[in-house]
């Protein structure tokens, strides 16, 4: 089976690669294309696929210049419609339904619907995801949406600095409950929500909120140094984290904060868990179907106080959130990439038993 994955987008989001690896193992081919290349059958030809695998599809037509975003829409379009000509099979992995930096968010809204109309299975992260698509873009049938939860993050990162370590790396004291945001820093990922809330926490502990992460919005990170600047337990390292670093951060915090407004995909999660880490997160979307009471301090995210309760319940609690994260790793294990490979091919096989005549 041969299948391009469209667009490739190497050394950005490890989820492409390590799926590739764990799909090469069970002796799938695999193309990248890359993302400038949105006449996708030009792209492709040589290369004659079985499967065009489709990812993140805004980075298509994603363009500063509102004349050029069109004409790569048109061109990306076109594109899937003359492969649906060509019987090729067209598989789409929904990790959003639109892009969080969108400069066009109207071609999102129209890109998705098209690529729903005319993918052949769409992969979706969650039953919340699949719902959300058949809710909003009123999806006749369900038959072409398939539920691959997101793999861990076990073995990809290193592991094997202890948390004594880690902290006096970031000269945090041991005796400190941490708080930590991991992650490119967006308003949507409810960073603003995190500093109102940690000023207004309180307790016997000494707290320190540790927020490690690439910053895009100029006015974001400007309010985000302002608290800092202001508290000296806010501890800032704001920069994209290089792979081996990224344990450090996450074996110094207590609990990680995952108060996203949106959820349609369960990466930042899973990588918490893969660090046995207690998690902080709305009971919405799919965080239900990856955490519970065991293992998170989950909120309603109607409710103004919620993420201040679920931290300050953190802190007086805090005696549970080793155990907790152990909870969480162990369940983690069960979404190995190999087991995520072999549902992916699973889909592959099936959707080209639709297409045969």
């Amino acid at each position: 089976m041969k299948v391009s994955f469209a667009p490739k987008l190497a050394g950005i989001n490890p989820y492409q690669e390590k799926l590739a690896s764990g799909l090469a193992d069970l002796s799938v081919q695999l193309q990248g294309v890359e993302w400038h290349r949105a006449y996708l059958p030009a792209a492709v030809s040589a290369w004659e696929p079985d499967i065009i695998h489709l990812h993140w599809i805004h980075q298509y037509f994603d363009s500063p210049n509102p004349l050029r975003s069109l004409i790569k829409f048109v061109k990306f379009f076109l594109g899937l419609v003359v492969l649906k000509f060509q019987k090729k099979t067209i598989v789409w992995t929904a990790h959003n339904l639109k892009s969080h930096d969108s400069k066009r968010p109207w071609l999102d809204v129209v890109a998705t619907k098209w690529v729903i109309r005319l993918a052949d299975g769409i992969i979706v992260h969650s039953a919340a995801a699949k719902q959300d698509i058949l809710d909003t873009f009123r999806v006749n049938s369900s038959s072409k949406l398939f539920v691959i939860p997101h793999a861990n993050y076990i073995g990809q990162y290193p592991n094997t600095i202890t948390q004594a370590d880690a902290r006096a790396q970031l000269s945090i004291a041991p005796s400190e409950f941490v708080f930590l945001f991991f992650g490119l820093i967006r308003a949507y990922k409810g960073v603003p929500d995190i500093l109102d809330a940690y000023r207004q926490l309180s307790g016997d502990a000494t707290l320190r909120l540790l927020i490690a992460g690439a910053a895009k919005d100029t006015v974001l990170l400007e309010q985000i140094q302002h608290y800092a600047e202001s508290n000296p337990t806010i501890t800032l390292d704001v920069r994209f984290i290089p792979d081996e670093e990224v344990q450090v951060y996450m074996n110094a915090s207590d609990v990680v904060l995952l108060p996203y407004r949106q959820f349609l995909t369960s990466g930042a999660v899973l990588l918490a868990m893969s660090f046995a880490r207690a998690c902080i997160a709305p009971r919405q979307g799919c965080i239900p179907e990856l955490l519970d009471d065991d293992d998170a301090f989950l909120y309603d995210p109607a409710q103004p106080d919620g993420l201040l309760n679920a931290m300050q319940t953190a802190l007086e609690q805090r005696g549970r959130v080793t155990q907790m994260g152990q909870h969480n790793y162990t369940k983690a294990q069960q979404w190995s990439w190999e087991w995520v490979a072999q549902r992916t091919q699973d889909v592959y096989e099936k959707c080209l038993q639709w297409g045969e005549p």
